[in-house]
């Protein structure tokens, strides 16, 4: 059957007019239920999009949704029911706070524990077996400064716990002539930064107690004492405490 595409002709000059013959008026008229046939499927493949936010039929593509700005997440955390905002996505630990509005990654929160503990395992001449976060130097027989690294400094109303232990093994270190009784004891404190870095001192004594003379009754026997710094491997671990 003929017809007239509608979008040839203009309503109402072009449109269908009394003067139409009969053979004019069906082709536009055809025409026009062509165009309303053409506009029907459009609104059927409309509908069911709006059918698929309605029902949940996740119908709608990731393309299709309005593009979202670097680390950032779309969410609600003001407390309440909100419209949809963009959420900080905290990449490198630095707005970990006591708050809920960044959401961290997972090697943000790896990095920031890491940050919050040091630790080392130190020979008797004060080269490392092992450093997590600090650097020590020997600076005398039994004395030892730990410095904290620039990447593992805390806040400012935060510092370092440090606790150290002595190595397990210290029969080597023993150098007492006929000992009968040695002691070794660690003190650890915090001493003035060095270099603008944090630092602490280790230091290691060794209470030595030898006989030097004696004779077949006990009582009469003379004992030496001695505090001496020593050198005997040591290990060290730093937790954070606040200064408060």
């Amino acid at each position: 059957m003929d017809s007239i595409n509608f979008d040839t002709f203009d309503s109402p000059a072009g449109g269908v007019e009394l003067s139409d013959t009969l053979s004019s008026w069906r082709k536009k008229t055809n025409g026009i239920i062509a165009k309303i046939s053409s506009e029907e499927a459009g609104l059927d493949a409309l509908q069911q999009k709006v059918n698929g936010f309605q029902d949940g039929a996740n119908t709608v593509a990731l393309g299709k949704i309005q593009q979202v700005s670097d680390n950032k997440l779309l969410g609600n955390v003001s407390g309440n029911t909100a419209d949809v905002s963009q959420i900080e996505i905290d990449v490198t630990a630095s707005g970990l706070q006591n708050s809920d509005d960044t959401i961290p990654t997972s090697k943000a929160v790896k990095d920031y524990v890491d940050k919050r503990n040091i630790s080392g395992r130190i020979n008797a001449n004060g080269t490392a077996a092992a450093l997590h976060g600090i650097s020590v130097s020997r600076t005398g027989v039994g004395v030892y400064n730990v410095i904290v690294a620039d990447s593992h400094q805390l806040s400012s109303t935060e510092s370092y716990s440090l606790v150290a232990q002595l190595g397990t093994d210290l029969e080597p270190f023993v150098d007492g002539f006929n000992a009968i009784n040695d002691v070794y004891t660690i003190h650890v404190f915090k001493i003035a930064d060095i270099g603008g870095d944090p630092a602490y001192r280790v230091e290691i004594f060794e209470l030595e107690s030898t006989n030097i003379a004696g004779v077949s009754n006990d009582a009469t026997s003379v004992a030496n004492v001695d505090l001496e710094r020593r050198d005997a491997p040591f290990s060290v671990i730093g937790l954070p405490a606040t200064n408060q």
